[in-house]
């Protein structure tokens, strides 16, 4: 089973890629970061992960996927781009 782990964040949202075997030993495929540039209007930033979600899921074919809960310890603002960035990489999933 292929499994795809995202870490939502709008500035660097992270990503991995294991193959768990029948054995239950599980192996590294893929992983890194889509960092978007400060300063650039979130709807870009959205986008951008947006296509590099495809790109990832493409490339490495995930029989499921989990998505990390948001944490923020700062502003409700930071909050709620998390959020966004959590929808974006749902609405990218569940896109055919």
């Amino acid at each position: 089973m292929r499994i795809l782990g995202i870490d939502p964040g709008t500035g660097i949202c992270g990503f991995g890629v294991i193959e768990v075997k029948q054995t239950g030993r599980a192996k590294m495929i893929d992983n890194g970061v889509i960092a978007t540039p400060p300063h650039t209007p979130l709807s870009e930033r959205l986008l951008d992960i947006y296509e590099s979600m495809h790109e990832i899921i493409k490339l490495n074919k995930p029989d499921c996927v989990s998505i990390d809960g948001y944490f923020s310890g700062g502003s409700q603002r930071s909050c709620a781009f998390s959020l966004q960035t959590t929808q974006t990489a749902n609405l990218r999933i569940h896109t055919k």
